[in-house]
């Protein structure tokens, strides 16, 4: 009896941990090239924010960023530039720093603070950034802008191509 007492107990506490994550299944990423005025934009991210602790994760599939230019988006995912086949997802892992600042239960904008790690193309590196959270009706939005040195995770490709810094864009919508 005992035992069962400690598995309910357990049970509910995990239940109460995941009600506090957000999640979408529609995160949005874009990034922008100035050198050849080229932009992608990927609308099937995942992405899971849990207002209790900070903790906020984002997930693309390479294969899914969408070019204006059919040929762009075939030469974007071979071996030499992304190489989607061997790395399909892109993924961040991090933390609203100062996420005591944010009342998720009072509408408003909240300007955050984001650090984690990036991973693309199997290449994992530090990522900080500021960003917007609002707070509407008892929905979430995530909203962050900033630039990312391609370089650092092995994403060259033919020189004069591509910017080495993309701009990107990341929002979310958590029910």
């Amino acid at each position: 009896m005992k035992q069962l007492l400690t598995l309910f107990i357990i049970l509910v506490s995990l239940s109460n941990s995941n009600a506090q994550s957000r999640l979408t299944k529609m995160a949005f990423v874009s990034f922008y090239s100035e050198l050849e005025d080229v932009t992608a934009e990927n609308h099937s991210g995942t992405s899971q924010l849990n207002p209790a602790t900070g903790s906020l994760i984002f997930s693309f599939s390479i294969q899914s960023f969408m070019f204006e230019n059919a040929l762009m988006q075939k030469h974007f995912n071979e071996k030499d530039i992304m190489n989607s086949k061997e790395f399909p997802r892109a993924k961040f892992i991090g933390m609203i720093t100062n996420n005591v600042d944010v009342n998720y239960t009072l509408d408003g904008e909240y300007k955050v603070n984001v650090k984690g790690s990036m991973t693309i193309k199997g290449s994992t590196n530090p990522i900080e950034t500021k960003a917007i959270i609002k707070v509407e009706n008892g929905k979430i939005y995530t909203n962050a802008t900033f630039n990312l040195d391609r370089f650092i995770f092995g994403v060259t490709g033919n020189d004069g191509s591509i910017s080495q810094l993309l701009k990107l864009t990341v929002k979310a919508e958590y029910e």
